[in-house]
């Protein structure tokens, strides 16, 4: 009898390891992130920022938020030549399903806390209003320019390395997983010369010289055979 209760016991705690110890498969993941990965795009050209999340369980699934920031020091004069645009986001599930609830954004500029006026965050966050029934891997795309704006017109981003950092990425259904925060480096070059090297204006007299040359010449032969002819006829 005693037999049969310790080996009952062990069988439990064992069972009670596993449990702990085994990850829940159901349970929603974040699988991609640009956390730690370097972009690099040319000036003034787009580039992506990209997530990929999982939901998986039975619950209603929220992306509860995807917020990233960078900075800018805009009492540098060269400022507008360190900035991004933020340009959109596009989510959908890897099968082409697309979601079936609202997906907000909204982008704040504004001085950090303890940070000098003039020096400005900003971040973007997108989100779910309401929760997803369907179960799925999925993303959420961000297309940036590496350029930033200024009165309507875009000032294409100087060539080099900066930082965007993304504070959270947060996934939750019955339960919840979060990442954050870390940086991705974009790391802008210059734009290549266009094909054919540079336009030049013509000058027209330039390409004439040549042929007003050989014509001078032409005529001056003329002139002297016709001279030479009369001269002759004359003495005949």
């Amino acid at each position: 009898m005693k037999l049969k209760v310790i080996t009952g016991i062990v069988l439990l705690l064992v069972a009670a390891f596993f449990s702990l110890s085994l990850p829940n498969v159901s349970a929603p993941a974040i699988l991609v992130t640009p956390i730690d990965t370097t972009i690099t795009v040319t000036s003034n050209e787009t580039f992506t920022l990209v997530f990929k999340m999982k939901f998986n369980e039975t619950d209603l699934g929220y992306f509860g938020s995807v917020t990233f920031y960078w900075d800018n020091d805009e009492t540098d004069p060269n400022a507008p030549y360190w900035n991004f645009t933020y340009e959109g986001f596009k989510c959908w599930f890897t099968d082409g399903t697309n979601f079936s609830v609202s997906i907000v954004d909204n982008i704040n500029k504004a001085v950090p806390y303890g940070y000098p006026l003039g020096y400005y965050r900003y971040v973007v966050q997108i989100r779910e209003t309401d929760g997803e029934p369907y179960n799925g891997d999925f993303w959420v795309n961000v297309t940036m320019r590496a350029a930033g704006v200024k009165n309507s017109v875009y000032y294409p981003h100087a060539k080099g390395d900066q930082n965007i950092t993304i504070s959270m990425v947060r996934c939750y259904e019955a339960s919840m997983t979060s990442v954050g925060p870390g940086n991705c480096t974009v790391h802008v070059t210059a734009p290549l010369p266009p094909v054919g090297g540079n336009i030049t204006p013509i000058n027209k007299l330039e390409l004439l010289i040549p042929y007003i040359g050989v014509a001078s010449v032409i005529l001056v032969t003329i002139t002297v055979v016709v001279k030479k002819r009369r001269l002759n006829y004359t003495e005949g």
